[in-house]
């Protein structure tokens, strides 16, 4: 809702010839006339986006120290915040080293897209392992 500011009739005691013309200004929004709404449906897709790399970036952090103390690591989501063992995805669970070289190349190919890890098209599982432990954080 727009607040609109009161004239003002002076400046630092001196008194003003004519008042200055109200603003109305959307605090919350930060710009004369923006609508609030707008403002957060624009910007909810680059928090949704920050949120999810945060997360991928503290799993990744936290397997590196798991994966350092022979620990089995925790999922880390996708790109978009997606959980890649879960629908729509449904892939194989990746916890160990061990589990990224079982990887068959359809797979590892769709993990690196989820990713957003970049490869040729036709990249082999062996040749994706590396990228993939690399990103989940399984190389210390």
């Amino acid at each position: 809702m727009p607040y609109e500011l009161p004239p003002i009739t002076a400046v630092n005691g001196l008194r003003l010839a004519a008042p200055a013309a109200p603003v109305a200004m959307d605090f919350l929004a930060g710009a004369p006339g923006a609508s609030l709404s707008g403002t957060l449906k624009g910007r909810r897709g680059h928090f949704d986006t920050r949120i999810a790399q945060l997360r991928t970036d503290t799993t990744r952090w936290w397997n590196e120290d798991r994966a350092s103390l022979g620990r089995a690591a925790k999922v880390v989501p996708f790109a978009d915040g997606s959980d890649p063992t879960e629908d729509p995805h449904n892939l194989p669970v990746i916890r160990t080293s061990g589990d990224v070289d079982a990887l068959t190349d359809e797979p590892a190919r769709s993990y690196l897209a989820g990713y957003k890890i970049r490869a040729a098209v036709n990249i082999g599982h062996v040749a994706a392992a590396p990228r993939i432990k690399e990103h989940l954080g399984l190389i210390y």
